[in-house]
């Protein structure tokens, strides 16, 4: 003790009746793992605090220092007795900066859960916006579907149209050159008949000129030998 430093919050005595030293326990495995550096339970079984109602924090920090080394042990009594003394002034025996620490937590938590109701408000609304995106783009596909669908309706309509007109032209057509041939036939026929009639007339004309040319008297055919015979070329 004459060789060893010792913190000056260990001279306020502690009475551990008062302190409920299960809620402290956790923060001295804590800190003792981490000055450690690995979990020990027989350092933290060899602070030795429920031994006595009336502990000493000199006795307490010599037999740590062996596992923690002086400046470490008196760091750490540094820190625990001052919560033992706040525990002890607590009705319910737990030192007032684990009960803020606490309290930090469960805020935190809070914290934490408005903070998820928020983000999963934020993905539901997200959710929400693509789902009406996804919706009027598919109201909007589907108007320029029908639209497209009516446009094709209209041009086959007209289509259609231009084939009937030009059927029927085509059909006029036919039948105004089956007619103009018929009538061609017709004046052909009627031109062969009488180009016929007028051969006939032609022959039956020479036919009637000969028989009036046999008709004749025989004095004339007589005259008409006697002035072939007074011809030159007969003299």
């Amino acid at each position: 003790m004459k060789t060893l430093k010792f913190s000056e919050a260990l001279a306020e005595p502690v009475d551990m009746r008062k302190v409920k030293l299960d809620a402290l326990k956790p923060w001295v495995h804590e800190k003792l793992t981490e000055i450690l550096g690995f979990e020990d339970d027989v350092v933290i079984d060899y602070a030795k605090l429920e031994e006595t109602n009336t502990p000493d924090p000199k006795v307490v920090q010599i037999n740590l220092t062996g596992f923690l080394n002086a400046k470490n042990a008196r760091l750490f009594m540094g820190e625990l007795w001052p919560m033992l003394v706040s525990a002890q002034s607590n009705p319910n025996g737990i030192p007032q900066e684990l009960i803020d620490a606490k309290k930090l937590e469960l805020e935190s938590h809070k914290a934490d859960k408005e903070t998820m109701k928020k983000f999963q408000k934020n993905i539901d609304q997200i959710q929400q916006q693509i789902k009406k995106d996804m919706d009027e783009k598919n109201e909007r596909l589907e108007r320029r579907i029908q639209k497209e669908s009516r446009r094709e309706d209209r041009d086959r309509s007209r289509r259609d149209d231009k084939d009937r007109k030009r059927s029927r032209r085509s059909r006029s057509s036919s039948r105004d050159r089956r007619s103009n041939r018929k009538d061609e036939k017709r004046r052909e026929r009627s031109r062969s008949r009488d180009r016929k009639s007028s051969r006939s007339e032609k022959k039956r004309s020479r036919s009637r000129e000969r028989r009036r040319e046999r008709s004749k008297s025989p004095e004339r055919r007589r005259e008409k030998r006697r002035s072939r015979s007074r011809s030159p070329r007969r003299d």
